[in-house]
């Protein structure tokens, strides 16, 4: 393949990475087929700054091995895709069952092959909208939550797992409907506080 070739491709995934950073909310449509793991959005993180991302499912595409879930991963690398290697990530992870009827909500702590899994919150019924919220302190603290569209909610914090993120990358596997996303700097809100 000739250098000409790859012009396009690397314009176009440069087109793709500004167009994930919002400056301002900005609905953004996914239908990820059951079985496959597709990013919508992709941004760059730095300390003292939380993503908060509204999701709103209108259907699951499942899939006989696979279960369908929902992802926001601040990761060390670009590519949260490739092989783990050194890379850490926080994840906060909402894993549906076939039917959407019951959800558990995990945040995932992992650095190359050591990966922990903590289960933070469960609730069962039609689920329409979920906030998601994960942010880190300058301080090395990560603070996350999830809050339901009936008010039902958990929330927690990881002091220090030695992970300092440079990017947040939005995932989605098996799922259909609309996330919007928004970065806020944490120092800014500090100020704003007595």
């Amino acid at each position: 393949m000739s250098a000409r070739a790859h012009i396009p491709a690397f314009a176009l995934a440069l087109l793709g990475v500004v167009l994930a950073s919002p400056s301002a909310a900005q609905d953004r449509a996914f239908d990820v087929p059951g079985g496959e793991v597709t990013a919508i959005y992709q941004l760059g993180f730095s300390p003292n700054a939380e993503l908060r991302c509204r999701i709103r499912l209108t259907g699951i595409n499942t899939h006989e091995r696979w279960g369908p879930s929902f992802s926001v991963i601040l990761s060390e690398v670009e590519d949260v895709f490739s092989p783990p290697g050194e890379n850490g990530l926080v994840q906060l992870r909402i894993g549906l069952d076939e039917d959407g009827g019951s959800r558990t909500y995990y945040l995932i702590t992992s650095r190359g092959e050591d990966s922990h899994r903590l289960a933070f919150f469960g609730t069962a019924g039609e689920l329409t909208e979920t906030t998601l919220v994960i942010g880190l302190r300058d301080d090395g603290v990560f603070g996350y939550s999830a809050t339901e569209d009936d008010g039902s909610f958990g929330q927690g914090y990881a002091l220090d797992p030695g992970i300092l993120p440079k990017f947040a990358v939005v995932v989605a596997s098996g799922l259909a409907g609309t996330v919007d996303c928004e970065m806020h700097d944490l120092s800014a809100e500090d100020a704003d506080r007595p």
